[in-house]
């Protein structure tokens, strides 16, 4: 989550998209890596079991993300992030 939070700090002018996508793409990286670590090549996995597994990793960054970036007054971008 260290990684999450610094680039979240360094994104508090970033429009509502651009930290949907860091969000996104970060989920996506997170899922790959807790795949890998156990012996799970994520291409070997189900196209829709794969993005269920990013679709709940992203819910819980986007949780984090408003509450890191809700005390930094960026709650107004993450409104919409649902």
């Amino acid at each position: 989550m260290s990684e999450l939070t610094n680039k979240l700090k360094t994104m508090k002018s970033a429009s509502q998209q651009e930290i949907e996508r860091y969000l996104v793409d970060y989920s996506t990286k997170k899922v790959k890596e807790e795949l890998a670590e156990a012996g799970v090549d994520w291409r070997e996995v189900d196209e829709a079991d794969f993005n269920d597994l990013v679709a709940d990793e992203l819910v819980k960054n986007k949780s984090f993300a408003k509450g890191l970036l809700g005390g930094a007054g960026v709650l107004l971008f993450l409104n919409l992030l649902g």
